[in-house]
């Protein structure tokens, strides 16, 4: 039988504006069912999903643009622990998409713009996903004839940690990337806190630096005044016949006095266009921008993979995703690809991905943060905020499927 597991979905809406008075509450149940498998944004993706549809629903409560409530309620301290929200640029995340996506020209009253049998809606939402670290360890040698390895048991599942550690190796060390061989998980290679919760790459990084910076003072130390600190490896073949190796470690975040000091998240903003079938019911994405600021970007092309892949994901928890049981047996129905529903290449056009890169230097010393999970927070909600803008029908329970659309759309127009 499986370890029991509880999600604290609603956790992360403490954080995310200035507020004064929060109460979120989760409530535990049982269920005598097979338990789920990992996800990306495994609190955020269903806690913002709920968050930020009710605060679009506030924003129309209370006559206020959505982007404009967010902005009012920008906080720089977290209203929940008490200390700095450090790179907190949520504001300008909303700003920048809200002007890349041309916000302004939304429709102010929901149903109100139409074309053909086709309604068409604006929706936006803010994500928020916090930054972990936790221990992991690097070995790197360099070798007689200038070949540097790079060593720790971090696995790459995909999301291009390979490149990442190589890039880093070689501006640590002042060599071309093409110098470095980069061996990852194996159990032989330096532990370290593995590649889920965005951390991979960071926490690598990290520790990888340091081995470089320690490979770099035992050279200074064995070559003292005459050092040519510009060219590393004729160094070592000059002081290292063998060649020389060192050990790079990133420590948990418990131990790390930035976690103390500081509120350590990243931050986004997604905006969406959707239509609405009268007839069927249909929703259809239009096009969608997302925009990020996670400390600083060391590879643009994999972080925006990362982030993309997560606004497609936030897009099929809006609109496709879920998980029917049998109530006869308790089996999983949909517990295949071929009966899961997911989107397609047809059902996603342009997405258009902004990082806002930044060093952070409250997050390490080489102002990096994790990226993975953050493209999925928020922007489901962004789609069934454009949802309620084309039709004026607020779905609370998703995925939005067309029977819960239907009985409220307009009647469609008869040819003349």
């Amino acid at each position: 039988m499986a370890e029991p597991w509880i999600e604290q979905a609603a956790t992360v809406a403490r954080s995310l504006y200035a507020a004064p008075n929060r109460l979120t509450r989760h409530s535990i149940t049982n269920l005598d069912l097979k338990a789920a498998e990992a996800v990306r944004g495994p609190g955020e993706l269903p806690g913002l999903l709920a968050f930020e549809t009710a605060m679009d629903e506030l924003a129309y409560a209370v006559d206020i643009d959505p982007v404009e409530l967010r902005l009012k309620n920008d906080t720089a301290i977290d209203p929940e622990l008490g200390v700095p929200l450090n790179g907190r640029r949520l504001a300008d995340c909303l700003r920048e998409g809200a002007k890349r996506f041309g916000w302004d020209k939304r429709p102010k009253t929901p149903g109100s713009r139409r074309e053909g049998d086709h309604l068409v809606g604006y929706g936006m939402a803010a994500g928020i996903r916090m930054h972990f670290q936790g221990p992991t360890g690097v070995i790197v040698r360099v070798e007689p004839d200038g070949r540097v390895i790079v060593r720790s048991d971090t696995p790459d599942i995909g999301t291009g940690t390979y490149t990442i550690a190589a890039q880093i190796a070689a501006e640590s060390l002042g060599i071309g990337v093409d110098q470095v061989t980069v061996q990852l998980a194996h159990s032989d290679f330096p532990s370290s806190a593995g590649a889920d919760g965005s951390w991979g790459a960071s926490n690598l990084s990290i520790a990888l630096d340091r081995a470089c910076q320690q490979i770099r003072s035992k050279i200074a130390d064995a070559a003292g005044p005459s050092a040519t600190p510009n060219d590393i490896l004729a160094e070592v073949v000059r002081w290292f016949p063998e060649g020389v190796e060192a050990t790079g470690q990133t420590i948990g975040q418990a131990d790390d006095p930035n976690f103390r000091n500081y509120s350590q998240n990243t931050y986004g903003a997604a905006f969406a266009e959707v239509t609405v079938d009268i007839a069927t019911g249909e929703v259809r994405l239009r096009r969608m921008t997302g925009v990020f600021a996670a400390g600083r970007i060391v590879n643009a092309k994999t972080a925006r993979s990362q982030l993309m892949g997560g606004m497609i994901w936030g897009v099929s928890s809006a609109l496709h995703e879920a998980a029917h049981v049998d109530p006869r047996y308790g089996n999983w129905v949909t517990g295949d690809l071929a009966e899961y529903l997911m989107p397609v290449h047809a059902d996603i056009p342009a997405i258009e991905t902004v990082l806002l890169d930044d060093y952070d230097k409250h997050a390490n010393h080489l102002g990096i943060k994790g990226v993975g999970e953050l493209g999925v927070c928020g922007t489901g909600a962004a789609v069934s905020n454009a949802v309620f803008n084309a039709t004026d029908i607020r779905v609370r329970d998703f995925p939005i499927t067309l029977s819960k659309l239907l009985s409220g759309l307009p009647p469609m127009r008869t040819a003349a």
